[in-house]
This record gives structure tokens, C-alpha cells and sequence, in this order.
């Protein structure tokens, strides 16, 4: 089994099975044990043949878990499982071996069209009501500032979902629509959307009627912008699967470099998809230039990187401290500031109420 699964990795009919695992009857025992559930028929003989079995069997749960452990080692450490379960379809007597095992199924990406919908792992209402209520202190401020009067800020993230979804309550019954991302995630149509090319991937967004002639032009192919199919943006939209066809095959055939330069001289709007961006974020000249991101020494873990202030106060500039510190590290000069005599900071510390390392 590989060290590390990736998505491109994963195959329909793919399958994946652990070693055969020996189900002695000691092993039964130890589950036993270690999971409280003792009914005789896992580990007595006679017990189980009274009661019409061959012999002891293997616990359920038991199975299960080498179920979970198959998911988890074929996952890896940088994947996860999102969801798992087990359903007991028959009897395994002990003391001979299982194979685990599973087959792939099904390989998709959720979110996107005809996918199951994602389900958000960070808090959009909880971000957006810190907005709402910075927003509203800001208004009560200039209220004091203006009457002399405060008075107490107040917000939900029941006022903030139905902030974000006002744009569809705007729309009436039926709502205004939103667009949706394509099945495979590359964009919300064929003009606004990701391009896998020849070597690297490409931003197209030629949102406006201009764009679109230009990019007809660009790519050699002006007579797309004279088929009825194609006519206009409502044509468009009922046939983006043809069109996003034409071009998927069109920018397959030459670098995202050369498209990028290519595009971009026809006043086409587009960019490289940089995969590698994230990793040379901390080296930006114009980041550092400005102090978005500081690098230090860190005791344990050595050269570090994070974000710089990002917020300027003409008057009380922020600044960056240096380092987390370590468990204590700052106790005695800290100790010392409060007026702390070493032999006082010692006792403490011998007392259990401070510490420091070394």
C-alpha cells in the first residue's frame, strides 16, 4: 500500500485490502478485554456450541475496526475519512484468518454540478457576524462621537445568514439564481473557469462581450463568435458544454505560458494558475517591503515564517514581539518586572506554581 493516496492516485474499481488477519482465539480474548463486551460466544467453545454456533466467533466490532484501520492506513496521514460505517452480514468463526478489503466505487468531488452539495468546514456566519459587529460598534462610536450617548451593540448569525443569502430573498419567490461551479470545480462556465493546458493550468474570465471576441481572435478561431450556438451570452450559457469542449481541446495543445502571453496581448483577461504560489508567499518583495510577513528564529523549531501586522495605525503602529515562546521561557524576567526576588521566583517554582524549562 502506498505511503500517501492522492486524489489522482484513486481509480474506479481500484481495490484496497489489509494483510490476512489471524483471528486466534487469545486475540479474541484481548478484544474482549479491551472493548467489555464478554458474551461467552467470542471466547467459550462450549457456551457457543449450546447455543447452535460451530465454535466462538469473531466479535463484530472487532471486524469493524480493521474495517476502519484498512480506511484509515489507505488514506494516509495527510487524508482523512469523512464518514464510515458497518453493517454485521454474517457470522466468522475464529481461529482462521480474514481478508480485509474494499473496492472503489465511486471517485467524485463534491460540490459542483450534479455532485452532493460541500459541507462548509469553517464558520462563514461566524466570520461574517465579527464583520457585522465591527461594523456596528463603528456606528455606535460615531453616534457617542455625535450625541454623547452609547448605548449596547447587538448581532446574530441568524442576521448574518440572512445577510448572505439577501441577494436570493431580493429575488421573490423563485429567487435571483445563483451561479453554480461546473461538475469537475474548474468555474462557473466556459469563459470563467480553470483550463488544464499542455503544462499548467490557466484562469480564463472573459466576462464581458468584448473579452469574448477577443478571445475567439486570440485563439484562432474567430468563427465562434458568428455561430447562432454562440451568439450571445444567453447562447452561450445553453451550450457551455460544447463550448468549454472546443476550448478544453484548444488549450490543451499549447502551455499555460503561452496562452497567458497570448491571451493577455489580446486584452482577454486571464491568469497562470500557480500552484507553487503558496509556497513563495513569504518571499514576496512587495509583502516584505511592506511588513506583511516576518521570519525569526524559533528555539525548537527553527527558522519561522508568519503574517507581519496587517493592519496600519498612523499613531500606534503594530509590531511583531518575535517568536511563541516556549513553556516558561519568559517566567523569570517576567517575575522579575513584577519585583520578584530569585529566591521568592524559586520557591514558586518549587512550590509547582511556575516553572520554566532547564
Amino acid at each position: 500500500m502506498a505511503d500517501q493516496n492522492y486524489w489522482d492516485d484513486v481509480e474506479e474499481g481500484q481495490e484496497i485490502a489489509l494483510e490476512n488477519e489471524e483471528m486466534a482465539s487469545q486475540r479474541l480474548v484481548v478484544w474482549a478485554a479491551a472493548s467489555g463486551d464478554f458474551y461467552q460466544i467470542h471466547y467459550d467453545d462450549g457456551f457457543a456450541e449450546n447455543n447452535r454456533l460451530p465454535g466462538i466467533i469473531v466479535h463484530g466490532a472487532l471486524k469493524g475496526m480493521l474495517v476502519g484501520r484498512l480506511l484509515d492506513e489507505w488514506a494516509g496521514d495527510e487524508g482523512s475519512i469523512k464518514k464510515w460505517g458497518v453493517s454485521y452480514r454474517g457470522m466468522d468463526p475464529a481461529r482462521q484468518a480474514l481478508r480485509i478489503w474494499g473496492k472503489v466505487t465511486r471517485k467524485y468531488e463534491e460540490g459542483g454540478e450534479g455532485n452532493p452539495p460541500v459541507w462548509y468546514r469553517f464558520g462563514m456566519c461566524d466570520t461574517g457576524n465579527a464583520f457585522q459587529s465591527a461594523i456596528a460598534m463603528l456606528q455606535a462610536l460615531y453616534h457617542r462621537d455625535q450625541t454623547g450617548q452609547g448605548q449596547f451593540v447587538t448581532t446574530s448569525l441568524l442576521n448574518c445568514g440572512m445577510y448572505y443569502n439577501s441577494d436570493y430573498f431580493e429575488g421573490g419567490p423563485e429567487g435571483l439564481g445563483r451561479p453554480a461551479l461546473d461538475k469537475g470545480q474548474t468555474g462557473l462556465g466556459p469563459l470563467y473557469r480553470l483550463y488544464e493546458t499542455a503544462k499548467g493550468w490557466l484562469a480564463v474570465a472573459a466576462v464581458e462581450e468584448r473579452h469574448w471576441l477577443a478571445l475567439c481572435r486570440a485563439i484562432g478561431k474567430p468563427e465562434l463568435a458568428e455561430e447562432a450556438r454562440f451568439a450571445d451570452p444567453s447562447a452561450r450559457q445553453r451550450n457551455a458544454d460544447a463550448l468549454a469542449s472546443i476550448l478544453e481541446e484548444t488549450f490543451s495543445r499549447g502551455k499555460a505560458t503561452h496562452w497567458f502571453a497570448t491571451l493577455d496581448a489580446a486584452g482577454v483577461p486571464c491568469e497562470l494558475s500557480d500552484e507553487e504560489r503558496g509556497q513563495r508567499m513569504y518571499q514576496d518583495p512587495e509583502a516584505l517591503a511592506n511588513g506583511w510577513f516576518v521570519s525569526y528564529e524559533h528555539a525548537e523549531f527553527g527558522k519561522m515564517h508568519q503574517f507581519g501586522p496587517l493592519v496600519e495605525l498612523s499613531e500606534t503602529p503594530g509590531k511583531t514581539g518575535g517568536p511563541p515562546p516556549l513553556l516558561g521561557e519568559h517566567t523569570r524576567a517576567i517575575m522579575a518586572e513584577l519585583g520578584y526576588a530569585e529566591e521568592e521566583t524559586a520557591r514558586l517554582k518549587d512550590a509547582g506554581v511556575i516553572t520554566w524549562s532547564g
